[in-house]
C-alpha cells in the first residue's frame, strides 16, 4: 500500500520517525508521498530523500504563510528544491477559509497560483489543500490555464457534489480517517460517488488520529480495510486501485 499523504518530516515524529515507518511496512505500507509544507521543515524533509519509498513534494502551505514572506524569492528557492529533492509533485499549496482571518484569501492565492505555474513550469501534478473558498480555489485553478499533470485534492471532506466538480476538472481526490467518522455522512456519499480510479488512500498523519492521538501511516491498513467495505470491495482491491492511481498520477507506473 502507498499512503499517497503524510507528513513524516513532522516534529511530532521526531523522537521515533525510525520505528514509525518500520510499523508501516510491517502492515503493508510500502510508499509515503511525503508533502513539504514550509522552510523550517526543509531540512526534516531532506533527510528522508534517502529513505525507500519516500517521494517528496515540494511547496508551501497556506497555514504557514506570513505577511512578510519574500513570495519571489520563495518560488525561486522551491524551484530549485524540485530539482535538489527529485520532486513529484508541487505542494502542500491551496486555500484555507477558516486561516483568512490570520492570512487573507487575496494573499494565500498569490502564494497558490504562483506554485500552481511552478507546476505548470515543471510539468509536475500538484497537492492540493482546499478548506472553504470553493469559487476563489475553481478561479484560481483556471486562470492560468490547465494543469496537464492534474493532481490531488488531499483531506477531501466535501459533498458528492464538490467531488464531481474537482474530478471533473482533472483532479483525484484523497480520503482518510475522517471519512469513516460518524458524523461524516456526506465525505462517505462523496466516497461513493468518486471513480474508483480517481480515489487515493491517505493518513495525513500526524494529523488523522481521533481523540487527539497521533496519526500513523500504519492507520492506512484500518483506513483501507473500512473505506472498502464502503465499496463493496476488498481491502486489497481498493488498495491496489489507490496505488495505480497514485503511481499513474506520479509518473511511477
Amino acid at each position: 500500500m502507498l499512503d499517497s499523504h503524510c507528513h513524516l518530516d513532522f516534529p511530532e515524529f521526531d523522537a521515533d520517525r525510525t520505528e514509525v515507518i518500520l510499523a508501516a511496512r510491517a502492515v503493508g505500507v510500502e510508499g509515503f508521498l511525503v508533502p513539504g509544507v514550509h522552510p523550517g521543515l526543509w531540512a526534516a524533509q531532506e533527510a528522508l530523500r534517502s529513505e525507500p519509498g519516500v517521494s517528496l513534494a515540494v511547496g508551501l502551505h497556506p497555514w504557514w504563510l506570513a505577511f512578510d514572506e519574500p513570495l519571489e524569492e520563495r518560488m525561486v528557492q522551491l524551484a530549485s528544491r524540485v530539482e535538489r529533492l527529485g520532486a513529484v509533485a508541487i505542494g502542500e499549496c491551496g486555500l484555507d477559509g477558516k486561516r483568512a482571518g490570520v492570512v487573507p484569501l487575496d494573499v494565500q492565492l498569490l502564494w497558490f497560483e504562483a506554485q500552481l505555474e511552478l507546476g505548470r513550469q515543471r510539468d509536475l501534478p500538484v497537492v492540493l489543500h482546499q478548506v472553504g473558498a470553493r469559487e476563489e480555489f475553481l478561479a484560481a485553478l483556471g486562470r492560468g490555464g490547465p494543469l496537464r499533470r492534474g493532481g490531488i485534492v488531499h483531506g477531501f471532506g466535501g459533498d458528492a457534489s464538490w467531488a464531481r466538480a474537482l474530478v471533473a476538472r482533472g483532479f483525484s481526490l484523497g480520503f482518510g480517517a475522517r471519512t469513516l467518522a460518524p458524523k461524516a455522512e456526506r465525505t462517505r456519499e462523496a466516497f461513493l460517488a468518486v471513480p474508483l480510479d480517481r480515489l487515493l488512500l491517505e493518513t495525513d498523519a500526524p494529523a488523522g488520529g481521533s481523540g487527539g492521538i497521533r496519526g500513523l501511516p500504519a492507520d492506512l491498513a484500518p483506513i483501507c480495510h473500512g473505506l472498502a467495505g464502503l465499496r463493496g470491495l476488498s481491502a486489497a482491491e481498493l488498495a491496489a486501485a489507490s496505488d495505480a492511481n497514485l503511481a499513474r498520477l506520479l509518473g511511477s507506473s
